[in-house]
């Protein structure tokens, strides 16, 4: 055999029989003593990133995996080379192990168990290696101080927080920047033009209004952006003017340009800032009164009508009340032209004042249970803040007969608030047919004459009928009101309707239209009541039929 045959067979061979598995010392049954052995294991080795399972030393001796035979076989094997047992001498080794920057330790999602923990290892042999000062010439390293698992732990959690991916709001921020960077550069470092910026406003194009430092600037911006009759471009530069100025010199200077104040109210009032556009309609009312003001604004009557709005906006009567008269007081009075506007909240005020004693007293007498109607009809809510006719309804039906002194009165609520007699008909004749009280209709529907009483309606006495009949009045009591129809056709359409075949026999026979009556004989059931009333008219020998 030749000697580069022996050479090669001697560097391919290895003492080494049984392989012994790499330990990990993240592992549950791993103590601290044993990863802290491990790690002082790890400086004999010549390459720390080995992949063999087996650490050869320079004698081609397998290396104890204890720390006193590795200790001992540390000095032999690097500070001499070992001479072979036959043949030539060999040349020096081509690998010296070489001093490597500590790597940063992977994540934990980027390798398994075992990959973990060989890198741990390894990081643990290399953060505070040294050359050795006994051996200047060597090649051997040692360790300064033993390493600690929860200081290498916590380097590997401190560089995986240093990677965590940034935030919303931060990448919201970036966003930001980039965007205004992007129309920094479009619009340019060059100030502009008033009227090229306006373009610029009203064609959708990038701009700036912080290059306007000056008064006469804004307010040239402003004149102009009011000159191309564009909304957004007036209340971009009015936003502009009420950031940048003091509050006394935008109002003044506002208020002399009356299409911006619309346009700004307008703002105003869709963002629903109402303080801002309750303090801009009192500037503009105070500029409208002013005779020196160079912009005469009338805004009294909206202002006004913004304060009642917020006046009624209230749940508490008592809080309520207060807050219109002291609208009444301070807008409407003071206002010329808002004179019927008066009347109609001091109607309103007085409204108030009377369903309030009265909800309250109809409350404890339907809690004390002692009126015996509050058990028959209950209340379904209660009457503050409602309608006069819904006062009133509501006084027909539980307080109609009491004195006019009163204040649940109807005819003292009638008087208060002017009511036509056409509304205190129809409300009452409502009120009453609820509870079955035909007698008190009949008796609103009966006048005094020269030649004595008769029956006369204001609204007529269809309304009546109709009314009547929803509320499931008697036939006789119906018939009784359906022939006091003036209109003929008008009460056979109404008969006929509500089935009343005693109306509408008596009107076939008051118009003496036999024909119209054997029609309608024939339509009912035979041997019925209003059969036999019905032939009985036809067999009357009184009655002049039309030929």
């Amino acid at each position: 055999m030749s000697l580069d045959e022996n050479e090669e067979d001697y560097w391919g061979s290895s003492r080494v029989k049984n392989s012994k598995k790499k330990v990990n010392i993240f592992d549950d049954s791993v103590s601290v003593e044993l990863a802290s052995d491990l790690a002082k294991f790890q400086k004999s080795l010549a390459d720390d990133y080995n992949d063999d399972d087996n650490a050869i030393g320079w004698g081609d001796d397998p290396v104890s995996s204890s720390f006193q035979s590795s200790s001992s076989h540390q000095s032999t094997s690097r500070d001499t080379v070992p001479k072979t047992p036959s043949g030539p001498s060999q040349p020096k080794p081509r690998f010296e192990p070489q001093v490597e920057p500590p790597k940063r330790p992977q994540p934990s999602y980027m390798t398994h168990s075992r990959s973990r923990s060989d890198v741990l290892v390894g990081s643990l042999g290399k953060m505070s290696l040294a050359k050795s000062p006994s051996t200047p010439d060597s090649k051997g390293y040692k360790m300064d101080s033993e390493p600690d698992l929860s200081t290498v732990v916590g380097t590997r959690e401190q560089s995986q927080d240093s990677r965590k991916p940034l935030s919303s709001q931060e990448q919201d921020i970036q966003y930001l920047k980039q965007k205004l960077q992007q129309a920094e550069s479009a619009i340019g470092t060059a100030k502009l033009k008033v009227e090229e910026t306006i373009k610029r406003m009203i064609t959708g194009q990038p701009y700036s209004l912080e290059q306007y430092r000056s008064k006469a600037e804004k307010l040239a911006l402003l004149d102009k952006a009011i000159d191309t009759h564009d909304g957004n471009a007036i209340i971009a530069a009015i936003v502009f003017m009420k950031r940048t100025l003091k509050d006394a010199l935008f109002n003044l200077e506002l208020l002399r340009r009356p299409e911006a104040v619309d346009q700004y109210l307008a703002y105003l009032k869709a963002h629903y800032n109402m303080n801002e556009y309750a303090h801009m309609l009192e500037q503009a009312d105070a500029a409208g009164n002013n005779k020196n003001s160079r912009g005469l604004l009338n805004r009294a009557e909206e202002l006004a009508m913004f304060k009642y709005k917020q006046a009624v906006n209230v749940d508490d009567p008592l809080a309520k009340i207060q807050r219109v008269k002291g609208c009444l007081q301070a807008h409407f009075e003071m206002t010329p032209g808002l004179e019927h506007d008066c009347g109609l909240l001091q109607q309103q005020i007085s409204l108030l004042q009377r369903q309030r004693p009265v909800d309250v007293g109809d409350e404890m007498l339907e809690k004390e249970g002692k009126h015996m109607l509050f058990r028959q009809v209950p209340r379904k809510a209660s009457i503050i803040n409602m309608p006069v006719i819904t006062t009133l309804y509501y006084c027909c039906v539980y307080h109609y007969e009491e004195g006019e002194n009163l204040l649940s009165s109807p005819a003292s609520i009638r008087k208060e608030h002017q009511l036509t007699e056409k509304q205190y008909v129809w409300t009452a004749v409502k009120a009453r047919s609820r509870l079955r009280k035909w007698g008190d209709i009949e008796d609103m529907c009966r006048t005094k004459g020269f030649f004595g009483t008769k029956m006369r309606c204001v609204i007529g006495f269809d309304k009546v009928a109709s009314i009547i009949y929803k509320a499931e009045a008697p036939p006789e009591v119906l018939c009784q009101y359906l022939k006091l129809v003036d209109d003929v056709d008008k009460r056979l359409e109404l008969a006929r309707r509500m089935q009343c075949h005693d109306a509408v026999i008596e009107t076939f026979r008051s118009q003496r239209d036999r024909q119209g009556l054997q029609k309608y004989v024939e339509a009912l059931k035979p041997n019925s009541r209003e059969w036999f009333v019905a032939n009985g008219v036809l067999k009357d020998q009184t009655v002049k039929w039309k030929t």
